[in-house]
């Protein structure tokens, strides 16, 4: 196992990091550990991608629910 995977994994390292790292020392790594790493550095994005998709949608949550209650204090005070 490399430096790069190590520090990936122990999240000493972001996946953009990695694949800065990966890009400038490729020609020195075989075929079939570029390949791990790949997959790490894949995952750790599908990481973040997941993370980004919760906040997302908890923010929608929050909007819709701030949303309901405007409306509900609207017609409290004579909307339609």
């Amino acid at each position: 196992m490399c430096l790069i995977c190590v520090d990936l994994q122990k999240d000493k390292m972001t996946w953009k990091e990695a694949r800065s790292n990966l890009n400038e020392s490729y020609e020195n790594l075989d075929k079939e550990h570029i390949l791990e790493l790949l997959t790490l550095i894949w995952d750790k994005q599908d990481e973040e991608q997941k993370s980004l998709d919760f906040s997302l949608s908890e923010l929608d949550y929050k909007r819709a629910k701030e949303y309901e209650e405007v409306m509900e204090l609207w017609k409290t005070y004579g909307g339609d």
